[in-house]
């Protein structure tokens, strides 16, 4: 018999569905956490005034703005989301490492099983 055929013959069905999980679940995990750098731009250009954000041809840009305006300019608005990045990606860094303390000294299984749900609620 091949080598690589003895080596595959010892793993069960569940073993490939078990990888599989955590791999893909991994992946998501560490896909969601830049989800807000990707889009700062994005939140930034709709939630300052500009040219681009009116819509309706009867108001300048100014009046639609006036009252539903979140930063009053494109600077305002980099500092707040880039305070508000930095603040989530300290905080992921720390919890890593906190995680890793507790994954050493409790069942690994426990600690991936609530860490990964606990983040999809979190992301949710």
């Amino acid at each position: 018999m091949l080598p690589c055929c003895t080596f595959l013959s010892r793993y069960t069905h569940h073993h490939l569905v078990t990888f599989l999980l955590t791999f893909f679940s991994y992946v998501l995990l560490h896909a969601s956490r830049k989800t807000f750098s990707n889009v700062k731009v994005s939140i930034s250009a709709q939630w300052t005034p500009s040219v681009q954000n009116g819509s309706d041809p009867g108001f300048s840009p100014g009046e639609k703005w006036e009252e539903n305006r979140l930063f009053a300019d494109a600077e305002e608005a980099t500092l707040f989301l880039g305070a508000l990045d930095t603040i989530f990606l300290f905080s992921y860094a720390v919890g890593l490492y906190v995680s890793g303390i507790v994954g050493d000294r409790l069942d690994l299984r426990y600690v991936l099983s609530f860490g990964l749900c606990g983040s999809a609620v979190v992301v949710r």
